[in-house]
Parts: C-alpha cells; sequence; structure tokens
C-alpha cells in the first residue's frame, strides 16, 4: 500500500494503525463517497473518497484507488494508493 506520507506499508502497519497502543480498536466511523469500478476481466480498479471520523470529528479525508485481481477464491486487493483530500470548504 502507497500511503499518505509516499511510503510503502504492509497489512500489518495498516492494522496497527488502527489499534491504540493498549492493543484495543481505535473507534471511528468510515464513510465512502463517489465511488468508481471499472472490470477488465481478471482484474479490477476501484476509486473513490473515504471520510474517517470521531463523532463530529473529522479524522482524515482521503481519496483513494485501488486494484484488485480476481483469484480462486474471489477479489484480492494487489495494490492500494491513499491521497489527502483537504477539508471542502
Amino acid at each position: 500500500m502507497t500511503y499518505v506520507d509516499g511510503k510503502h506499508y504492509a497489512k500489518e502497519r495498516e492494522i496497527a494503525s488502527v489499534t491504540a497502543e493498549q492493543g484495543q480498536p481505535v473507534t471511528l466511523d468510515w464513510a465512502l463517497d463517489s465511488v468508481d469500478v471499472r472490470v477488465f476481466g481478471d482484474a479490477a480498479v476501484s476509486r473513490g473518497t473515504f471520510v474517517m471520523s470521531r463523532g463530529a470529528e473529522v479524522v482524515r479525508r482521503l481519496r483513494f484507488t485501488n486494484t484488485y485481481l480476481r483469484r480462486a477464491n474471489g477479489w484480492q486487493v494487489v495494490a492500494a494508493h491513499y491521497t489527502p483530500v483537504a477539508a471542502a470548504r
């Protein structure tokens, strides 16, 4: 995964990023917006915007692009990219 700081991270880092120091999950609301999915045989690309919030506080607003491959047991994300988006004015 290519994250907002331009670095590449594995799935384990993403899981750790939503876990508090005490090992308990951090509670955030996630809302998807403007999602578009295009399928190309056994590959697909999704893109859109999502907002992470805690109550009324917007924690992060990101645009994303995910690339999938169809495997024997279903679709698997093989690449993901997130870019921060400024708050709407």
